[in-house]
């Protein structure tokens, strides 16, 4: 879970404070990630890290910045696919991770996505150490793959709109 932290921390690094009056017209573009095997709706230009994990198996990281919203998709490989109580087990230590890192849990949906019925944790928060920073986050479970798509804005308007539904729920696994 090390490396959560350490994505969280670099994601609410990149996000800055100053919030627009007007929510600016966002167009969405379809970024797809042929090794992460997903597709997904994103405002303007993304930046890609591939990252390889201590523990084996390994990740992509997508953010796409804005000086008010930052979002996040990556991936995780587990070394084999998880039994439904051990992704209730997963999604536990997940949301423990969340509020280890300082973030007051205000919201935590379990649910299913995809015409596949994949098994999703969806969890929203506000930083505690960064007073004004909101994030949401949905886990989904496929196989022994962990994605994570994350929204993190200055305000809870930012995570919680119309807009930042749209990119949620544009999240497709390919193959």
């Amino acid at each position: 879970m090390h490396v959560r932290a350490g994505i969280f921390g670099m994601v609410f690094g990149i996000a800055i404070l100053t919030v627009s009056a007007e929510e600016p017209k966002r167009e969405l573009v379809e970024y797809e990630s042929t090794d992460g095997k997903y597709k997904i709706l994103l405002p303007g230009e993304v930046t890609t890290k591939n990252k390889t994990q201590k523990a084996g198996g390994g990740s992509t990281i997508t953010v796409f910045a804005e000086m008010d919203l930052v979002y996040m998709v990556s991936y995780h490989d587990l070394p084999k696919p998880l039994a439904p109580k051990q992704a209730k087990e997963k999604f536990k230590e997940m949301v423990d991770s969340f509020k280890k890192n300082g973030t007051k849990v205000t919201h935590e949906k379990s649910l299913t996505v995809g015409s596949n019925k994949l098994t999703a944790l969806e969890i929203r928060g506000e930083h505690e150490k960064v007073r004004g920073k909101y994030s949401r986050v949905r886990y989904i479970i496929s196989g022994e793959r962990i994605y994570t798509i994350l929204a993190g804005g200055a305000t809870e308007e930012n995570v919680t709109s119309k807009f930042t539904d749209k990119v949620f729920d544009s999240f497709k696994i390919t193959k």
